[in-house]
């Protein structure tokens, strides 16, 4: 009833999100390959094919620099012992100094150049949360099947959103950090210096070095649509850790790695825009 409202969460025993299945084993190339190109078909015939409802102007601004720039203050909030990690000009990580995200962010909202470089030209129906670990796979014989679970509030958005949910997985390395599978010590000092070492795996060593390749390769028209479309899911990327922490501030550790990451990823993506 109007009072408490509740949906019934079906379990989907015979299927692993696909986070588990990259991480706790060494899979063939060939496999690798199948299941990609059978997910690829499905979000790109399936989903980014409807528009969604709705239209979103400046979606730049709105889904990733606001974001941003608005999760920064929740995690201080919440967590005021971030406050000076995020409020530093600069990082030092694994001996290399970055600029860090909130100077970035207000010099891209800033910058016209770089702005129309990561200008959005389409819309579409999008997940909104298509991380590996929200992707589940299941091997029937030759029969592939996914069910993706856990969408975003997202009525409409840029598939660019999506696939850097994606890269989050394979490329930020998000769900190795997410299975604590990373370390991390913190010296005080200016800039605070920092050493992160997140594990990795053959898999997404793979993944990372073929995933544009195996995408392009599948001749989608929407990737035509949208000029730059890995510079701008790259950006998203990047957005995405720099704005995930509030949902990991329990685990101090944890949300540090991914805010970090962030700024490696985000600054990695503005030497591509500066170009």
């Amino acid at each position: 009833d109007a009072d408490k409202p509740y949906y019934i969460v079906p379990f989907y025993k015979k299927y692993t999100p696909l986070n588990i299945l990259f991480s706790n084993k060494i899979i063939s190339k060939k496999k690798i390959d199948s299941i990609l190109s059978k997910l690829l078909d499905l979000i790109f015939n399936n989903i980014y094919t409807k528009k969604g409802r709705g239209e979103i102007k400046d979606q730049i601004k709105h889904y990733h620099l606001d974001r941003v720039e608005n999760r920064l203050e929740e995690t201080m909030l919440h967590c005021p012992q971030f406050r000076k990690l995020i409020e530093a000009e600069k990082l030092k990580i694994n001996g290399v100094e970055y600029e860090n995200v909130a100077p970035i962010i207000k010099k891209i909202k800033k910058d016209k150049k770089i702005l129309e470089k990561l200008k959005l030209r389409t819309s579409n129906l999008t997940h909104g949360d298509l991380h590996f670990g929200n992707i589940l796979y299941l091997k029937e014989k030759e029969d592939i099947k996914f069910k993706l679970i856990d969408p975003g509030a997202h009525e409409v958005s840029n598939f660019t959103y999506d696939i850097g949910k994606l890269y989050h997985s394979f490329y930020g390395l998000y769900d190795t950090i997410y299975l604590n599978r990373f370390k991390l010590k913190e010296k005080s000092g200016n800039p605070i210096d920092i050493t992160l070492d997140v594990e990795t795996n053959k898999n997404y060593n793979y993944i990372k070095k073929n995933f544009k390749n195996i995408l392009e390769n599948k001749k989608f028209k929407l990737l035509e649509q949208e000029p730059d479309w890995e510079l701008k899911s790259l950006f998203a990327q990047a957005c995405h850790f720099c704005s995930m922490m509030p949902f990991h501030i329990k685990d101090v550790a944890k949300a540090k790695a991914i805010y970090l990451q962030g700024v490696i990823l985000l600054n990695e993506v503005m030497v591509k825009l500066n170009k």
